[in-house]
């Protein structure tokens, strides 16, 4: 067990917030191959998804003020028994006095999580990997105002078609296409809103194509003198993910492969293709990614079609997590 006293706890705090990147983006779009990249940098540590604002935050009940002492500390209890925590093996006492460190909140307790995290492995940068908080981005700036994000893009056909083949996705295209237009609508307003200074766009391509480069990038942006172990993510000591995910996660084990970026053109119909092309055309073009402008009849009877496809599949969720609560 590890002792701090007040100060060097919240001097701790105080430089997780001040050196904390997160990796945000869309679902299959690279974000934790980067995570795996980045963690196998000496001196970085990233834990697996802590899906903090997304999963664990909600999921309190009652989501009560935590101004009040009593009920911070059951929060700080609760938290440490959802599985997200519960597999980064913290030291809990440890985490316990970071948490006590800080303004009772939510913020705090997530800083506090990073901290132990970081103090575990004895690494001087500590980031975060939860591709949903892209819809907590203005959260995590006040929890964190110096904060750094990197946002990971890829070629939406190829997005939607690994979306279509995982187990949590949806088949519907339409549905991939929307979901890919709400993720890059706020992903180019976080950009211009804070500035290239704090945010950083990387389209998946590019990191496998060019990995070295695009992560000497990336050093760049953190003030992170670039290593070559994270070219050799694959023998890394920790994975970076719950036991929960290892069959989406698994080729973060793999060297880098570059046969995923075409793997649309085979796997998906012309229709598919021609939908997601009319749909995204502009927002492609903006990041370089060229049109095969497939012949297709009746396009507009497909996307109904795809449509209903997906408006099915948001029903089924939400009457599947209602009935059925997924296990902490």
């Amino acid at each position: 067990m590890t002792q701090l006293s007040d100060n060097t706890a919240r001097e701790r705090l105080r430089k997780t917030a001040d050196q904390l990147f997160m990796i945000i983006g869309m679902g299959r779009s690279g974000t934790s191959l980067l995570q795996a990249m980045l963690s196998s940098h000496p001196d970085v540590m990233i834990p697996n998804e802590t899906q903090f604002y997304t999963v664990i935050v909600p999921r309190m009940h009652p989501p009560r003020d935590l101004r009040d002492p009593t009920t911070f500390r059951r929060a700080i209890e609760y938290v440490l028994q959802t599985r997200q925590v519960r597999q980064m093996e913290l030291d809990h006492d440890l985490f316990r006095t970071l948490s006590a460190a800080g303004p009772a909140g939510w913020d705090t307790i997530f800083l506090a999580l990073l901290s132990a995290y970081a103090m575990k492995y004895d690494v001087g940068r500590v980031g975060e990997k939860s591709p949903g908080h892209l819809l907590h981005v203005e959260r995590l700036t006040k929890a964190a105002p110096n904060a750094r994000f990197i946002q990971m893009v890829r070629d939406p056909r190829g997005m939607i078609n690994s979306l279509r083949r995982a187990p949590f996705g949806s088949r519907s295209v339409m549905f991939g296409i929307n979901s890919w237009r709400r993720s890059y609508t706020l992903q180019e307003h976080w950009h211009e809103t804070l500035g290239a200074t704090r945010s950083q766009i990387v389209t998946y391509e590019s990191l496998v194509q060019e990995p070295q480069a695009t992560l000497e990038r990336i050093c760049t942006f953190l003030d992170l003198p670039f290593d070559s172990w994270m070219l050799a993510h694959d023998q890394r000591d920790v994975a970076g993910f719950g036991s929960w995910q290892q069959e989406h996660m698994k080729n973060t084990l793999k060297p880098v492969f570059t046969s995923s970026i075409e793997r649309w053109r085979e796997q998906m119909k012309p229709a598919q293709i021609a939908m997601v092309e009319s749909e995204l055309g502009p927002q492609m073009d903006r990041l370089g990614y060229s049109l095969s402008h497939p012949r297709v009849r009746a396009l507009a009877l497909r996307k109904i079609g795809s449509s209903l496809l997906g408006h099915g599949h948001r029903i089924y969720n939400q009457a599947r997590r209602r009935l059925k609560p997924e296990a902490l």
